[in-house]
């Protein structure tokens, strides 16, 4: 494989260049690999770097050969996609020579289900009606995106790259560490855990492995129901408005990725802020005692992995049922 413009500046705070960007991915590979491993991914490039433009990507015209694409449909363009699949280094180095500072894997796999009624294994393409009975359909994950709106006074959300997120503030985090908390202990009393990363911004994820036996439509069911509970119980903390003005001065407590398509950036995925930071796994523990989430970075993130391992190396082994908490 070729690499190019291995100078050009990603990082311009920092002085990161893109070879920089492609060494970090070569080195956190054993890390990272398993958790996109089939897994469609959605490519976010930023080809110059994160003051330059960037776009998303599904759909590959001409990759490698050695990349490992599945055709899928897709329900917003009404036809097949080819999207690339990546389980191995070659793969994720060719993604960062393209400018993916970050990466967006499904929450669903390719790997068939045993015994899946009706659905034809390694089928997703062709029709609606062909993906919803495939293991696409079968999520991993309910998600939670908990991302705090709270500015300095006098300021408000800046759009960046067509988002309007908020900056980090001290502040905000500390309010998305509470509203985790709070999500923590309400999913405790359903006898579920859920697995803690940072976003690698000023919010958290939390994640909570489930069997490959509910849908999309179940498992957003089932977040949306926990979300509007939550917030019943700390309206004046916590929202699930859709606008963003609704949701200044809250924490936003975001169920919508659980739909099949959607995606957040991953585990140990460079972020492109000016600080270069890493989304990591953090333990219900740290979480209780405070960090600031932007101690880890490029340059610091495999200190913390040589001290404690990936904290979500066997998160599919602890996959959980939620039908029957779901109906309480």
């Amino acid at each position: 494989m070729a690499f190019t413009n291995l100078d050009k500046v990603f990082f311009p705070e920092l002085g990161l260049t893109k070879g920089d960007v492609i060494a970090y991915y070569r080195r956190i590979a054993p890390y990272l690999l398993p958790h996109l491993a089939d897994r469609p991914l959605t490519l976010r490039r930023w080809p110059n770097g994160i003051v330059g433009e960037d776009f998303f990507q599904k759909d590959l015209d001409d990759p490698p050969a050695f990349v490992r694409t599945e055709r899928i449909w897709s329900e917003e363009g009404r036809r097949d996609i080819r999207m690339a699949i990546c389980n191995d280094e070659a793969t994720l180095l060719w993604l960062a020579q393209l400018g993916c500072i970050e990466m967006h894997a499904w929450f669903s796999r390719v790997t068939p289900v045993a015994r899946r009624r009706g659905a034809r294994p390694g089928a997703f393409s062709g029709s609606e009606a062909t993906i919803a009975k495939s293991a696409l359909n079968l999520p991993d994950f309910v998600v939670f995106d908990i991302d705090p709106f709270l500015f300095p006074e006098g300021t408000g959300p800046t759009r960046r790259h067509g988002e309007l997120d908020p900056d980090y503030t001290r502040k905000g985090f500390e309010a998305a560490r509470q509203a985790a908390l709070w999500l923590g202990e309400a999913l405790e009393g359903l006898g579920l855990r859920a697995f803690l990363k940072t976003s690698g911004k000023t919010g958290l994820h939390a994640f909570i492995p489930i069997v490959r036996r509910y849908t999309f439509a179940q498992t957003h069911a089932f977040a949306k129901t926990m979300a509007a509970w939550l917030t019943g119980q700390h309206p004046d903390a916590l929202t699930t408005a859709w606008s963003v003005r609704d949701r200044v001065g809250k924490v936003f407590l975001d169920y919508n990725q659980n739909l099949r398509g959607k995606t957040l950036a991953s585990i140990y995925s460079l972020r492109p802020v000016p600080q270069a930071t890493v989304s990591v796994p953090v333990t219900w523990d740290e979480l209780r005692a405070g960090f600031d989430p932007l101690r880890w970075t490029i340059a610091t993130v495999f200190d913390r992995l040589e001290r404690v391992g990936d904290l979500w190396a066997d998160i599919l082994a602890g996959a959980q049922e939620i039908a029957l908490r779901a109906e309480r």
